[in-house]
């Protein structure tokens, strides 16, 4: 099975909100972290 790191699932979301022309910030690994301990919702 294969499982994005916390820097993969980043970029990929760093993409698709910046894509089509939108102008959204950047996420970063720690973002990610955050969000899988629950520290973000």
């Amino acid at each position: 099975m294969h499982v994005l790191n916390d820097e993969d699932i980043a970029a990929v979301t760093t993409y698709i909100r910046a894509a089509w022309g939108n102008q959204a910030d950047a996420v970063s690994a720690a973002d990610v972290l955050q969000h899988r301990k629950g520290l973000l919702r």
